[in-house]
């Protein structure tokens, strides 16, 4: 056994090479008894049958002398041993085919029971068990959350001393982290392990196989009270506190981190030791020094992994990956990469900072992105074909709409930002044709094709998250020019564009994964209540100028009588044709018999969070508006539309008009310049909003110097000026 002890910034470090007993090397782990619990939950519909191929994947990297059980679940009294302690062979991949279905909500408690009876009933054929849980959801049960929590751990408790290691892949980003995290942690060898993506579950699974196979039967306890513990051989590195007791270790190479505060004493197999009298030996501190961060982060002692790294490593390219690390995925992103440099020397890069090296904050991300190309000049959105649709499907009837051939280009300036859940979406124009029943057509005198459209919405982030890997850009030359000048930003592809213009746009395909989805210097922007304060006002003002003067366009546009629409114009008969066909009066495609399908049981909770003026909830109409101005007697929301109102009122008393027509055309003209920049300002203040609530949801900050009522609403007063505050879950079905 070999020790050495490394200090800095007031910790110290102490690193034991621990050798296994020659004597018990020959009893090694040859076989394992693999259990896969598996979700089939609602929630999996779109994945499951990607699921259960990646586990056929899995399986067939496992030697035939293992032994393979399967246990799928949903909802509670929804689970079932499909495969129990066969040997791994082709019959068993027919047999997973069965699960390519989904149902009911999330129960773990039940399928961990059922892993104990498979264990009970098979180990004396097997002792060592290599557990592995799918999911891609939060409990969802009749009973209570705790009440859950509580039989999880009791189940697991049953039998966690009876296996190797009990690993959690959490699916998606709306999973219990800490949950599942905890889970593993009862066991020797578990590991929670985000999983982004569910064409990655074969690699995990077979990652984790590695991990516990070929391990030598030896017990080894380390105990140090109050020091984080991590232990790393050449396939694991685990974390623990206070102290670890392992039944099973690596028959090679066994490595010990012990970190603490100043000089500690911690024993091994009951021996006592002090880092004040240990004598250095020449041992490797490089890989264990890495390894130390990767359990840090791990465990969620962020602070500490960026100390080790600063501190005791100096790698300045891993401490500006952490720092801009928000989202699960690019949490998940930095871990690998973290693993991938405590096994490969060549992935590192210490001693290119100082001990005291600040990393840069405002790294360019995927809001800088899209903040640049909605300012930038004649930028267009390309619709997706194959996108990641979310919220639950629609049906209908019959669909008489045929869409053009062609690409569907959309200004970016229509980016749509969701006022309280952490949404950034575009609205895409679809045009087509609808082809009516010639005869019918005919019969009421109108042409059997109509020219249509449908709008579509395609999510670019939702709650937070990425919703798309790639997107494509049309671009004019110069903005191109911008994106090439960021070196963080992924290229994939520019192809030239036919365009009718002057300019030369390029068709440009960029991949949003090579950035993090916000910065460090947007979460630290976003956290003053007065900032807040300040930008809510700012868009109240907005929205009621917006108001107003799409009430004032309309109501000057139905004076000349161009809002009426197509309908209009057209016999009772051609309308009731054109509606039985599912068009509008502007004839834009609605369908016929639309239905939303069915939510089912499952869900996931999506974070909403609101900001509002106290006394100004909702914006009065503008009619109500134009009334109650002459008695003064307005709310502060009626006030700002009233403003607005008497500077159209200015506008027109400056000019002179030969007829009213002429003065209504004036105020069109008026009403939709003021639009325009409206938008514009209103588009600026929302993404602030945007990038405060992802912050608050990606970082769990919360709000500071806020009052909260029994109701949980809090409100922030500067002056006669109150800020409200509502945070709330909202349940999302499947």
């Amino acid at each position: 056994m070999k020790m050495r002890v490394v200090r800095g910034n007031g910790k110290t470090i102490c690193i034991v090479n621990y050798a296994a007993d020659a004597k018990k090397v020959s009893k090694t782990v040859e076989q394992l008894h693999n259990i896969f619990v598996l979700d089939r939950s609602g929630s999996m519909t779109w994945d499951i049958d990607t699921a259960i191929e990646n586990t056929k994947d899995a399986l067939k990297v496992i030697p035939d002398t293992d032994l393979i059980s399967v246990i799928w679940f949903s909802g509670a009294g929804q689970c079932k041993t499909l495969i129990k302690g066969a040997k791994n062979d082709e019959s068993l991949l027919k047999l997973l085919d069965s699960l390519k279905s989904t149902l009911g909500c999330t129960c773990f408690s039940e399928p961990l029971q059922e892993v104990g009876v498979v264990i009970e009933d098979l180990k004396a054929l097997c002792p060592n068990f290599s557990v592995n849980l799918f999911t891609d959801g939060c409990p969802v049960v009749p009973w209570s959350y705790k009440e859950e929590v509580d039989r999880i751990h009791k189940a697991i408790d049953a039998w966690k001393n009876e296996i190797i290691a009990l690993n959690t892949i959490g699916y998606g980003n709306y999973y219990d982290a800490e949950l599942l995290k905890a889970m593993a942690a009862k066991s020797m060898f578990g590991q929670f392990i985000h999983n982004s993506k569910i064409t990655d579950l074969s690699s995990i699974f077979t990652h984790n196989y590695t991990k516990v196979s070929g391990m030598a039967l030896e017990t080894v306890e380390v105990l140090s009270a109050g020091a984080d513990i991590v232990y790393m051989t050449p396939k694991a590195i685990q974390y623990y506190v206070d102290g670890v007791s392992l039944r099973t270790i690596d028959k090679d190479t066994n490595t010990f981190i012990i970190y603490g505060e100043g000089d500690f004493t911690f024993s091994i197999n009951g021996e006592d030791y002090n880092t004040a009298g240990i004598a250095d030996a020449d041992i490797d501190i490089e890989t264990p020094l890495y390894a130390l961060a990767y359990g840090l982060y791990y465990r969620g002692k962020k602070a500490d992994a960026l100390k080790v790294l600063s501190a005791f490593v100096g790698d300045k390219a891993l401490i500006d990956a952490q720092t801009n690390a928000f989202t699960p995925d690019e949490k998940a992103n930095f871990l690998r990469t973290l693993e991938d440099a405590t096994r490969n020397a060549a992935m590192r890069n210490p001693n290119t900072c100082d001990a005291d090296y600040l990393p840069k904050d405002d790294a360019f991300c995927v809001m800088d992105l899209l903040k640049l190309l909605a300012e930038a000049e004649d930028t267009g959105y390309v619709y997706q074909s194959n996108y990641n649709r979310i919220g639950l499907k629609t049906k209908e009837e019959v669909n008489y709409f045929k869409r053009d051939e062609g690409m569907v280009v959309t200004p970016f300036k229509d980016l749509v930002l969701n006022k309280e859940k952490v949404n950034v979406s575009i609205r895409s124009k679809i045009t087509g044709k609808v082809q009516l029943n010639p005869a019918q057509a005919e019969r009421v005198g109108l042409n059997p094709v109509i020219d249509s459209y449908i709008y579509r919405t395609q999510t670019i982030i939702k709650d937070g998250f990425l919703n798309m890997d790639t997107i494509q850009f049309v671009v004019t030359p110069e903005t191109l020019k911008k994106l090439e000048a960021i070196k963080e930003l992924k290229i994939l592809s520019v192809e030239p564009f036919a365009s009718t213009d002057l300019i030369q746009k390029k068709l440009v395909t960029l991949d949003l994964t090579s950035l993090p989805v916000i910065n460090k210097k947007y979460v630290d922007q976003s956290m003053s209540m007065h900032d807040i304060l300040v930008n809510t006002v700012e868009a109240l003002k907005l929205e009621a100028q917006q108001k107003m003067a799409n009430y004032v366009l309309k109501t000057a546009r139905e004076e000349l009588g161009e809002e009426k629409g197509i309908f209009a114009k057209l016999t009772d008969e051609q309308v009731e044709l054109l509606k039985d066909y599912g068009l509008n009066a502007d004839l834009s495609y609605v369908g016929v018999g639309v239905k939303q399908e069915e939510k089912g049981e499952d869900f996931y909770e999506a974070r909403k969070i609101s900001y509002a003026i106290k006394g100004c909830a909702s914006l009065p109409s503008g009619a109500d508006v134009l009334k109650k101005m002459a008695s003064g007697k307005l709310n502060k929301a009626g006030e700002l539309m009233a403003d607005w109102y008497k500077g159209l009122q200015a506008f027109l008393a400056s000019q002179t008009f030969a007829s009213r027509e002429e003065e209504l055309r004036a105020t069109i003209g008026y009403a939709e310049k003021e639009l325009v920049a409206i938008k514009k300002a209103l588009f600026a203040n929302r993404l602030q909003t945007c990038i405060l609530n992802m912050a608050i949801v990606l970082t769990d900050y919360w709000f500071e110097g806020v009052d909260t009522d029994d109701k949980g609403n809090m409100t922030y007063t500067e002056g006669d000026t109150t800020l409200v505050i509502k945070a709330v879950r909202e349940k999302v079905y499947y």
